[in-house]
């Protein structure tokens, strides 16, 4: 089934593969690729349209009501709805690995910023955060970041954050992807980023290339 798909959209713009795996899902509702295609196409992508993902999740569950996988993802979308495009990021509270007080509101009020989940065992992830210390440096203040470090250990995060010499707040609460912080957020993967500008995201879940050429474009 999945090479049928992958034939299926090998000429296919995005908008048209995104059309096909919605087709493929509705017609192979207990199929694990219909699980892949809906996360894939309509959960974890820049686009998101959680309206679908919802519409899918609801047919795969009629056959396969006790699939772990699906019913975190419909608790998924609901919280992942909240921080759609056009949406500020939502409320949270937290100490940062120095003590200070850290919220939305760094994001929100920002010209332009940028949420980032990050690990120290996750090289992507830590390229990510090489990028931004470089960015944050040459943007003279337009460009604020707020970092989620989704490690197990606060010492290791701060060895990190000291190291790299990154001096924007960070929250490491050691609870991983079962943080406040993070299911307010809707986190779900590492690396994780939400981009915003006056306030309103314009993108998130973005890989290191997409997330320099946004932020080339905003700033």
């Amino acid at each position: 089934l999945m090479n049928q798909f992958r034939e299926a959209i090998a000429n296919a713009s995005p908008p048209q593969a995104a059309k096909t795996a919605a087709l493929f899902a509705a017609d192979n509702p207990a199929s694990p690729v219909a699980a892949y295609l809906v996360r894939r196409y309509f959960i974890t992508t820049p686009t998101p349209n959680y309206k679908e993902a919802a519409r899918l999740l609801k047919l795969l569950l009629a056959e396969q009501p006790k699939n772990g996988e699906l019913n975190r993802m419909q608790s998924l979308i609901t919280i992942l709805a909240k921080t759609a495009v056009g949406a500020p990021l939502p409320p949270f509270q937290a100490r940062s690995t120095k003590g200070e007080k850290v919220s939305e509101q760094l994001c929100n009020k920002a010209p332009v910023a940028v949420f980032s989940v990050w690990s120290s065992t996750n090289m992507q992830s830590m390229e990510m955060q090489r990028m931004l210390n470089q960015k944050v440096r040459n943007a003279k203040g337009k460009l604020k970041v707020v970092g989620l470090c989704i490690d197990p250990i606060q010492r290791e995060c701060k060895d990190i954050l000291e190291r790299d010499s990154i001096s924007w707040p960070n929250i490491c609460d050691g609870a991983m992807f079962e943080g406040d912080v993070a299911k307010k957020v809707g986190v779900y993967s590492v690396p994780f980023n939400i981009v915003l500008k006056n306030g309103k995201i314009v993108a998130k879940d973005l890989d290191a290339n997409q997330l320099k050429e946004q932020l080339d474009k905003l700033l």
